[in-house]
């Protein structure tokens, strides 16, 4: 079916072309005529909507002489427009006019179908595509739907009309080359003229006035990520920039995200960053080669956790020490390294005496994600230490790149305990909303690959285990608070 499709479009312009030879390239090119699917404002059905459409595409048929111009079938524009392109949300005249200079047409007629008290009233429009021109609309009286079809064909056919006068055609002559006598050129509508230019000037406003905010929009975000990554200034400061960006571009939905995380996290406690929490699917990623044959990460399934606030690294030594009176880490000589050798119990310990507690893995693994779908979220080597870039040992903290919540080290440098006792079936029964793991257990979860794990380990969806009373030199961990 798709072939044919194809073939069918192929078809259509092979014919232009033997039209406009036919003719004369210079003196009467082939003008290609797109009416698209009435938009459908009134909640008829889609059957209904449908059939109204064909009737105005009959119309050009049986009004537009067929010698210069060609209206294009529903089939030929499904075929010539990209993938993916979803007509119904295209009811501005910009889109409108983008939609017909992709299918190469001259004229676009569109239409909607409003509801009209107890009645419906149907509006057909044209535009000429090259120039951008609001050409003209006719309306049809109010009136019940069945009764609607003879008042649409004549709205439709006053829009050919339009047509004809804007191409040089008086309405109902003959055609030169068609073995009828050719007409004069008919002398331009002042009014369609005065409307198409009216339209075309303030069409070009609005893509200036876009233009304009876009370019302030970049300039502002460059002068706030600026800001942001400087270390000279102040918390205060920095906070301050972040509230001006919202106050302008709050509805924006390219950079405002990525700021208002640096703002939420401005208010928070030092050193933790928010992450907003949600919905995504946990376990084993799309596409990920390396996840399948792992049990313990099967099956994916829909979680849902909520917002809460994480530590933006895993806790160093000189924090460990500074707040236990410890440091049995194996990498000594290294303050900014991960504190690792830590078991389960004595994580859990400081977590608590800072006020906060150990993340679950749900948590944990929406956290690593940082909104992606991947098995991680960047290349292995710039996001993480692992066996092949670590050389053997620990390195400080956040010296790769952080995700997309600012998170550094998710992934490799050091496993991460998490608060859930362990158990590798346990995705076949977890709960969606908030999971917290096995009610019991002899084992509790550990996310995020290591120092020393092959870089295809380093995943978001990694786990295993361990006794909460053993050490090992590449097992950390960090905290969270709601």
């Amino acid at each position: 079916m798709k072939t044919f499709r194809v073939l069918t479009a192929i078809v259509l312009v092979l014919l232009s072309l033997a039209a406009t030879i036919r003719l004369g390239f210079a003196k009467a090119p082939v003008k290609l005529v797109a009416v698209l699917e009435l938009t459908n404002k009134a909640g008829v059905t889609d059957d209904e909507a449908e059939f109204l459409t064909n009737k105005i595409r009959n119309v050009a048929s049986q009004k537009l002489p067929a010698g210069r111009f060609m209206i294009m079938t529903r089939e030929n524009i499904e075929t010539l427009l990209p993938p993916g392109t979803n007509l119904k949300k295209c009811t501005a005249s910009e889109c409108e006019i983008e939609v017909g200079r992709k299918l190469g047409a001259e004229y676009i007629v569109t239409g909607e179908i409003l509801k009209f008290g107890g009645d419906l009233r149907i509006q057909v429009s044209v535009h000429h595509v090259p120039t951008g021109g609001f050409l003209g609309n006719r309306d049809t009286t109010a009136a019940p739907l069945n009764q609607q079809e003879p008042l649409l064909l004549k709205a439709a056919s006053d829009v050919m009309d339009l047509i004809l006068v804007h191409s040089g055609v008086v309405p109902g002559a003959g055609l030169a080359g068609s073995g009828a006598p050719a007409a004069p050129p008919a002398a331009a509508d002042p009014e369609i003229e005065k409307r198409a230019r009216a339209q075309q000037e303030k069409d070009q406003a609005q893509q200036q006035a876009a233009a304009e905010r876009k370019a302030k929009l970049e300039a502002d975000y460059a002068a706030v990520k600026a800001i942001h990554f400087n270390a000279a200034l102040s918390a205060a400061a920095k906070k301050a920039a972040y509230g001006r960006f919202a106050e302008t571009w709050s509805a924006d939905a390219t950079h405002w995200p990525e700021v208002h995380l640096w703002l939420a996290a401005a208010d928070g406690p030092a050193g933790m960053l928010w992450v907003p929490g949600g919905a995504f699917t946990m376990g084993c990623s799309p596409g990920d080669p390396d996840c399948g044959s792992e049990a313990n990460e099967n099956p994916p399934h829909p979680v849902t956790v909520n917002a809460f606030w994480m530590d933006e690294t895993p806790v160093t030594q000189a924090q460990f020490q500074t707040a236990m009176g410890a440091n049995p880490s194996a990498f000594t000589g290294c303050p900014d390294c991960p504190a690792e050798s830590v078991t389960w119990d004595e994580a859990a310990r400081y977590c608590a005496k800072a006020g906060k507690r150990l993340p679950t893995e749900a948590e944990w693994e929406f956290a690593a994600r940082g909104g992606t779908a991947g098995a991680r979220y960047g290349e292995a080597d710039a996001v993480a230490w692992h066996a092949a870039n670590s050389g053997a040992r620990t390195h400080p903290v956040a010296q790769k790149q952080p995700n997309a919540y600012g998170l550094y080290d998710m992934l490799g440098n050091v496993w991460e305990w998490c608060a859930d006792w362990y158990h590798s079936k346990y995705y076949a029964s977890s709960p969606a909303d908030n999971p917290r793991g096995p009610a019991t257990g002899t084992l509790h979860a550990m996310r995020g690959g290591s120092w020393r794990s092959d870089a295809k380990l380093v995943r978001a969806s990694i786990r295993t285990r361990d006794a909460a009373d053993n050490r090992l030199p590449n097992l950390g961990f960090r905290c969270v608070r709601e």
